[in-house]
């Protein structure tokens, strides 16, 4: 596995497999992402910088889409799947990014989490 990211708790690394990558936090595991296979392997990366950036800072609201533009776009949407601990991010109604996160951590923070990478990637993209 490639390091694509990195910060001083989380290692977002490149399983190998195409649009597949691993985050971990202090070492651990803390959710797979996969993202839509259109888009370039660069792009994805970048995605994945800019993700591991929002998690090392979520407090850093002058960089966040909110902060940008006053609210999410409606064409950003954080929708829960069936299978447990699983979230896809939708952009205009189309698959951007599956998440299947740690199932260790409790509800609040899955959401405090994936809602840091839901910013990270409508502020990127």
């Amino acid at each position: 596995m490639k390091t694509v990211a990195e910060s001083e708790h989380f290692v977002a690394k490149d399983q190998g497999d195409a649009n597949v990558f691993v985050l971990l936090k202090d070492g651990s595991f803390f959710a797979s992402l996969f993202f839509n296979g259109e888009m370039t392997t660069d792009t994805q990366v970048e995605n994945m910088r800019a993700i591991v950036g929002a998690l090392a800072h979520p407090d850093a609201k002058k960089n966040s889409y909110k902060a940008a533009y006053g609210a999410y776009s409606p064409l950003w949407e954080l929708v829960k799947e069936d299978e447990p601990h699983t979230f896809k991010i939708l952009y205009d109604d189309n698959w951007f990014l599956r998440v299947v996160i740690d199932q260790r951590l409790v509800v609040a923070s899955q959401c405090r989490q994936l809602y840091c990478i839901l910013d990270a990637v409508a502020l990127h993209n």
